[in-house]
């Protein structure tokens, strides 16, 4: 959400939200708009959460269409059909610019690529990063870590995000440190508790977000599904000698996750697998480096001792990343605005206008509401369900209700 209310927070422009979940108003068939942007989150799984009725009404609107992607290596050929029958114009990506031509240029009719993060700064994160601080010597927690072990056929960038856990709890367990580490499903955090739990911790482990290998074709899916049912105690290393080693880093599609955003804001030490950070950090300034064969974890261990030097790097970082402005959500729509102004799609509209639009699309809010309740009631057992069952029907939603 920090995402897509940033759009109506820091544009020039009036943006109307919608929810595509609650289903397709009909009065949006009476709206017109100058862009349509299509949300990451639309494209998370698949099939994905825009219906038929959404796919036509995009198709059919002459204006310009913008769509942003993540979690790109995957449905590759799905997300293609769809930007050829939407006649999407521009795809904000993850993928470095290297790669555009080759996934997107030449494989779809869009035209225009751009590069995007998958979060910005934004004064709401800058805001909590100041309500839940907690002074350095009073953190409860040496070292924390949060994350979730993900599909072999992603390669060796998606299981650093496990591996780094791993790797330190086994060579630290020893040590005299708390540390609060878990890749396990049942452990995540969420909400304001995950701020808390950042918060409260004087080191915060991480690697870059995305994965090593880009199944194009699904290819590399099916390769990993058919190895593991005949052996499906293998391990990752064998998979990947096996079977990965030929995908590995063809299109490489790293980024930089909105944590790293986070523990700066909360000014939380990062100890981070060395890389690049899309020149957002610098090591030894930013973080505290650590090799990704742990070659170096005595360094490391000796860096996290030194308070001088850790208030330092939390200290820069702050000062580069929050205090600069540079990577706020404020410079990203400023470039996003010029971009639809370079369209000439922008037209002068009234607050009346705007108000029209949101007045016709949330006309027959109250039936989609009641329509998602009964999604969320049908497979519940509760006192008055027949009751329910039978208004249900008098509405003429017997088909969603069975």
């Amino acid at each position: 959400m920090g995402h897509t209310n940033a759009f109506r927070q820091y544009s020039s422009f009036d943006y109307v939200l919608l929810n595509t979940a609650k289903g397709f108003p009909k009065g949006l068939l009476n709206c017109y708009f100058d862009a349509i942007v299509l949300h990451y989150s639309l494209f998370g799984n698949y099939p994905f959460s825009l219906n038929e009725k959404f796919t036509d009404y995009i198709s059919r609107s002459e204006c310009i269409k913008v769509s942003f992607f993540q979690d790109e290596m995957q449905h590759c050929q799905e997300r293609f059909r769809l930007i050829e029958h939407l006649g999407i114009d521009v795809i904000y990506s993850l993928l470095d610019p290297s790669h555009f031509q080759a996934v997107y240029k030449n494989l779809t009719t869009v035209k225009d690529v751009r590069h995007t993060l998958t979060g910005y700064v934004s004064d709401d994160i800058i805001e909590l990063g100041k309500e839940f601080h907690v002074a350095f010597s009073d953190r409860p927690i040496d070292v924390g870590y949060r994350a979730r072990k993900l599909g072999y056929h992603f390669g060796q960038g998606a299981f650093e995000k496990s591996e780094i856990a791993e790797k330190f709890l086994n060579y630290a367990n020893e040590l005299d440190m708390v540390l609060d580490i878990s890749v396990n499903e049942s452990d995540r955090i969420y909400g304001k508790d995950w701020y808390r739990f950042v918060a409260n911790c004087r080191f915060m482990l991480g690697v870059m977000a995305g994965t090593s290998i880009f199944d194009l074709d699904g290819e590399v899916k099916v390769k990993v599904e058919d190895y593991l049912k005949k052996a499906p105690l293998a391990t990752f290393l064998e998979v990947q000698n096996n079977i990965l080693l030929p995908y590995e880093n063809k299109i490489r599609y790293r980024t930089i996750s909105p944590r790293i955003f986070e523990c700066v804001a909360l000014k939380v030490c990062m100890i981070l697998y060395r890389d690049d950070y899309q020149g957002v950090l610098v090591a030894d300034k930013h973080y505290i480096p650590l090799e990704k064969d742990f070659s170096n974890i005595e360094s490391v261990l000796a860096k996290m001792q030194d308070y001088d030097l850790v208030k330092s790097i939390t200290e820069c970082a702050y000062k580069d990343v929050i205090e600069s402005g540079k990577w706020h959500y404020k410079n990203f729509l400023q470039n996003f605005d010029q971009m639809l102004k370079d369209y000439s799609c922008i037209n002068e509209h009234s607050k009346d206008e705007a108000d029209y639009v949101r007045r016709q699309i949330n006309k027959d809010k109250w039936i989609r509401d009641i329509v998602v309740f009964f999604k969320r009631l049908r497979n519940t057992d509760f006192p008055g369900r027949s009751t329910i069952k039978k208004l249900a029907y008098s509405l003429g939603y017997k088909s969603r209700w069975s």
